[in-house]
């Protein structure tokens, strides 16, 4: 991360943030999706219905990798315009790295509130292994 006597520059705080919008969703499919599926097969947790999926669920099936990507790419449609949202109001040129890190952590936190349930979701509604 480039910095300048204490800042970072926006373009840096930009790239950065655009790629945990990106991997945090990713790598989180990746580590929660074994985990609900072991619970699941051990009956701790409750498989999901068909009946109660909504449709756009369908959107999210194919392989673990596949899956994850997709989970990623939302999160880049759905979070990043947010992000840069926050960065342009509050440092629009350069910003001080504790307020980068202040305004990531508090991002990072949020959206990883939003998108694990709904990953353990997407998870829950699997089909039974044979």
């Amino acid at each position: 991360m480039e910095t300048i006597f204490g800042q970072v520059r926006c373009t840096c705080a930009d790239a950065d943030s655009f790629g945990t919008c990106f991997f945090l969703p990713f790598i989180t499919y990746l580590i929660a999706t074994p985990i609900v599926r072991s619970q699941l097969k051990n009956g701790t947790a409750p498989r999901i219905s068909a009946m109660d999926i909504p449709r756009c669920r369908r959107l999210m099936q194919g392989p673990l990798l596949l899956r994850a990507a997709k989970f990623g790419f939302g999160g880049i449609l759905l979070f990043a315009p947010s992000v840069y949202a926050a960065y342009s109001a509050f440092a629009p040129d350069l910003i001080d790295t504790l307020r980068f890190i202040a305004m990531k952590s508090i991002a990072a936190g949020v959206f990883g509130i939003l998108a694990t349930p709904l990953i353990a979701f997407v998870a829950m509604c699997d089909k039974a292994e044979r």
